[in-house]
């Protein structure tokens, strides 16, 4: 709840005084997220509106996921510099239970879809992700992360 009053108050005071960066190109974000799973990301920008990210995140069941997605983002118009994206992934759970079922392991595709905003004067971004999944082994169910972030790009 701290990071999501953090980011909420980014946007609202700092927002109107940066600009979209022009260009992302090879960039590397490196951050933490907290929601579903609380840890690391890290997101490499291949050209301005398309990146790879990577995540790991556990929780305090010692449950924990790491996930790799390709993203692309939108330029939308959106007020404070706001930019939807929307992508595909693959990732691995581990020690999870999914509807009363116990799994030392399980594999799952995703589809994240978020917001984030990306200050052009300091190099920090923010975003708020939500990704519907769908565990295909060892039993199929599907499933809804949610997370917050921010990362430093370099």
């Amino acid at each position: 709840m701290k990071l999501f009053k953090l980011v909420l108050l980014m946007s609202l005071i700092a927002g109107p005084a940066f600009a979209t960066p022009a260009d992302r190109e090879d960039d590397l974000g490196v951050g933490a997220m907290a929601g579903t799973v609380t840890g690391v990301t890290a997101t490499k920008w291949m050209d301005t509106h398309r990146a790879f990210d990577i995540a790991y995140g556990a929780n305090p069941d010692a449950e924990s996921q790491v996930h790799a997605d390709h993203l692309w983002t939108f330029e939308a118009g959106l007020p404070w510099r706001i930019m939807p994206y929307g992508g595909v992934g693959l990732g691995a759970g581990f020690n999870r239970e999914l509807d009363n079922q116990e799994r030392d392991i399980d594999a799952f595709a995703r589809v994240p879809v978020g917001l984030s905003w990306y200050a052009d004067r300091v190099p920090v971004g923010v975003f708020a992700e939500i990704a519907p999944s769908f565990i295909v082994t060892p039993v199929a169910t599907g499933y809804m992360d949610a997370n917050l972030g921010a990362r430093y790009h370099f």
